[in-house]
Order: C-alpha cells, then structure tokens, then sequence
C-alpha cells in the first residue's frame, strides 16, 4: 500500500518547517457545528426573541436545506434540532462566511 503526503510545514522535520508564528482559527469537519431547530417551536423560551414569545436577545432566520451545499452538511441530530457543520476541515473565516 502506498500512502502519499503532500509536503506541508507540519510534516517537515522541525528543522525545516517554516515557521511564521502566524496562528489559525479553524473549523474542524465531523465535530460540532452550528445549532439550529426545525421550527420556531421547538426552541425554549430563552432562545426566541420577544416577537415570538420568547426572552431571547438574539435574532432569528430561516435557510432552506437545498442551500446547504458544497462543503456543509445539515445533520439532524434529535427529532427537532439540526447541526450545520463542515464536511472538510477549512478556515473559521470560511465556515461563518
């Protein structure tokens, strides 16, 4: 079996690496994501703004599943909530854009 790497700084020998100190936030694929519900209903009260009965200070939008595309992935984890997380590792900046 052959297994090939490409050659990046984190699999150079640490004489070789370069490196900038630069850190990067990223998003990690399969781990948590974004929490989201299925319905208005289904988050508690602390969670919905006042416009829906609720005490929550944040406010809310809707995204059709078709538009979760390309390296997201919807995953409905329990009968009313849905994490959106990356399929691939990539950039944090990426994942919230």
């Amino acid at each position: 079996m052959s297994v090939f790497c490409l050659n990046l700084g984190h699999l150079r020998p640490k004489s070789e690496r370069d490196d900038s100190g630069k850190q990067l936030e990223v998003a990690i694929r399969n781990t948590k994501g974004m929490s989201t519900s299925l319905s208005i209903e289904g988050l508690p009260p602390f969670r919905k703004p006042a416009a829906f009965g609720g005490t929550g200070k944040d406010s809310l939008w809707q995204i059709e599943d078709i538009h979760i595309t390309g390296d997201l992935e919807a995953v409905q984890d329990s009968a009313t909530h849905v994490s959106i997380m990356p399929k691939v590792t990539m950039l944090l900046e990426q994942y919230e854009g």
